[in-house]
């Protein structure tokens, strides 16, 4: 009994010392730092006291508590050690929260960039070189356009220099000369000059229009682009049009006189001098065909054909009008202005020119 007792002491001292020591605390009550202390005591009291001079000198009663005890701490030190739940729970949460503050600290733009620089370049080398082609096929469409003018603006300004005498006073008279012959406004080109002749000659003593041939020019130009022949009627408001080319007047008068013009077809036509948005609409148009408005205002993007590359084209004259009301509504002379002079129209280039109307 006496050597069983001595080793299970002696075994129990061994497993207590090597760690096992939570437990006990828990079933005693104690602290673990006092469970630590109290099992290396009794380790140490076991394994440098004889066990039989013990025994001898203590009483049956407390050989029987002590073999019990002896049993106790066999037990205790054979059961695994559990841990805590909430400690075990606490070390999970530790562990799970680092990769997140190191996620956290990750920087996007830092990470990426060098992918950044270079998309960024990337892009900047596609718009500089979809730029060029787009301006390349720009001046592509303005000299195709410049090959097909019938004039050019140093013929049209050759034109005024050598008629001194057509100016605002005898357009106005060749206007209503002209309207009085034709009351429906309409007639050949041939018969429109006729009349214009006829009356330089007979009220204001001018015996031609100098350089005619340069009017000639412009108006078999638009009677092809209509596909009708020389016979065919045409407005007299575009044969005062390609007229107003040899006017020897400033731009307000200029555009006086075509207001007028303009109010004249309104009343031939509707018998209310009213000049409406559509009418001007046709000026535009007649301007744009004998070569009155700035090339370089006239090509605009096609909005079908914008990617990868822009393509431009010569804008009608509802695309060059920035209006925002209806075709019918009313316009003065000022609105008559303001639109020939917009950056979009400018006629005669006066868009170029920092100048008022008066």
């Amino acid at each position: 009994m006496f050597q069983s007792i001595n080793a299970g002491v002696q075994r129990a001292a061994k497993r207590s010392l090597a760690g096992n020591v939570v437990r006990a605390s828990l079933t005693v009550g104690h602290s673990p730092y006092h469970a630590v202390v109290t099992a290396q005591q009794h380790a140490t009291v076991a394994a440098n006291l004889s066990i039989p001079k013990v025994l001898s000198t203590i009483l049956p009663s407390q050989q029987r508590r002590l073999f019990h005890l002896t049993t106790t701490l066999n037990e205790t030190a054979a059961t695994p050690v559990v841990p805590n739940n909430a400690a075990a729970a606490a070390a999970g949460d530790a562990k799970t929260e680092e990769p997140k503050k190191k996620k956290e600290k990750n920087n996007i733009f830092l990470d990426n960039l060098g992918t950044i620089f270079l998309s960024a370049i990337g892009l900047l080398i596609a718009s500089l070189v979809r730029s060029f082609y787009a301006s390349t096929r720009k001046n592509a469409l303005r000299e195709r356009l410049e090959e097909i003018a019938t004039l050019d603006p140093l013929e049209i300004d050759e034109l005024r220099r050598v008629n001194p005498t057509l100016n605002v006073s005898v357009f106005r008279a060749l206007v209503q000369q002209v309207w009085k012959r034709y009351p429906d406004g309409q007639m050949t080109y041939q018969e429109f000059m006729e009349t214009v002749r006829g009356a330089l000659v007979k009220e204001h003593r001018v015996p031609t229009v100098e350089f005619g041939h340069l009017l000639d020019r412009v108006a078999l130009h638009n009677i092809e682009l209509k596909g009708d022949d020389s016979t065919t009627p045409q407005s007299a408001t575009l044969w005062m049009v390609i007229l107003s080319l040899a006017l020897n007047a400033p731009t307000p008068d200029r555009i006086q006189v075509l207001y007028e013009i303009l109010q004249k077809e309104a009343e031939a036509l509707q018998a209310s001098p009213v000049v409406t948005v559509a009418k001007v609409q046709e000026l535009i148009q007649f301007l744009q065909t004998t070569d009155q408005l700035a090339l370089e205002k006239q090509l605009i993007p096609t909005k079908e054909k914008q990617y990868p590359v822009p393509h431009y084209h010569r804008g009608t004259a509802e695309e060059l009008i920035e209006w925002e009301g209806a075709t019918n509504d009313a316009i003065d002379v000022d609105a008559l202005a303001a639109i020939l002079r917009s950056q979009s129209i400018c006629a005669w280039g006066e868009c170029y020119h920092k100048k008022k109307f008066v």
